[in-house]
């Protein structure tokens, strides 16, 4: 599989029409069938970005207030656990939103066909992502459950300066959606310009590296990619567990929403299956108030952390709401 037709080329000549190509082989990789397009209408980077560098070395796309070079790469994995291989997805970056955005197609008979349009669909489709950030350099693969992760650079103003966050964003329903399950994978954004080296020693452009690791086991995924938190350009590692937690039983249903006052010692109110109850000071109900509290602030917190705590507090709401759960459910 590879991309085709970057729009133009180092001396921004025009070049033929987007596409991503592809080649399979149902033997195990001892022969391959013919190549074909999968992918049309890919609105690459390259002719998208203005163009930096020298002429006589190269010139290559890159983002506002960056220097750092970027392309259009096409990633893609099989999914599925019966067997793994039988499905196939491809992911890039594309930019005809007018910003960078990672957009895939997928195939259900193993890259026999793709479904959907022939120009894919984005990965975060319903989402509303500030067009100032920019989301790039995408790598896909599939968890020996089925899960489908697609990890990429999200990159512009954060806090104040124009730095990068690695996202992965997760398909538990065979790549029909990804816009559910999303996390931020870093715990804090790093800054491209640190220690960058020079593409081709031109001292135009610098490189970030084009590609970072994203590999799976049953249950989850580990991510690797460059950061600069430490003052040099290096690789940094983190893990992304797709067990996802069900919530005790007595909760099922249940759908709350703090309304005011659940942090004094007066009481508050919650929104339980449409309806206002409000809860009086102490006692367990306002225990449950505190604990919907902590739920709420854990899920702000991204990452193996944040993950953990949400795991923690349902647990105790679940303790709460099972020996005062009349009360509430009245």
């Amino acid at each position: 599989m590879h991309w085709k037709g970057v729009g133009n080329n180092a001396t921004g000549s025009k070049l033929a029409d987007n596409t991503i190509e592809y080649m399979r082989s149902t033997d195990g990789g001892d022969t391959f069938e013919a190549q074909k397009t999968i992918v049309t209408g890919v609105q690459s980077l390259r002719g998208s970005l203005p163009l930096i560098g020298d002429p006589n070395i190269g010139l290559w796309p890159h983002f506002p207030g960056a220097k750092f070079r970027v392309i259009t790469l096409a990633t893609g994995c099989g999914f599925g656990t019966e067997p793994l291989a039988k499905n196939f997805v491809v992911a890039w970056s594309d930019y005809r939103e007018g910003a960078a955005r990672i957009y895939y197609r997928k195939s259900y008979n193993a890259g026999a066909s793709f479904d959907g349009p022939d120009n894919g669909q984005p990965l975060l489709a319903g989402q509303w992502i500030d067009p100032n950030l920019h989301h790039f350099h995408p790598q896909i693969i599939a968890t020996g459950s089925g899960v489908i992760g697609c990890a990429y650079y999200e990159y512009g103003p954060k806090g104040g300066e124009n730095l990068i966050d690695v996202i992965l964003s997760a398909s538990f329903d065979q790549g029909n959606t990804f816009s559910d399950y999303a996390t931020t994978v870093t715990d804090r954004p790093w800054d491209p310009a640190v220690d960058a080296p020079f593409s081709h020693g031109d001292h135009n452009v610098t490189f970030i590296g084009e590609y970072f690791g994203l590999d799976a086991d049953s249950n989850g995924f580990d991510v690797l990619w460059t950061d600069t938190r430490t003052g040099v350009q290096e690789l940094f590692y983190d893990r992304v567990d797709t067990e996802r937690y069900k919530p005790p039983a007595e909760l099922s249903g249940i759908v709350a929403q703090i309304l005011f006052g659940v942090s004094q010692d007066g009481g508050g109110a919650v929104i339980i299956n449409g309806h206002i109850f409000r809860i009086p000071p102490r006692g367990p109900d306002f225990d449950l108030v505190q604990a919907l509290v902590a739920l709420h602030a854990a899920g702000k917190i991204g990452g193996v952390a944040g993950r953990s705590l949400t795991k923690s507090v349902y647990e105790t709401i679940g303790s709460i709401a099972k020996a005062a759960g009349k009360s509430l459910q009245a």
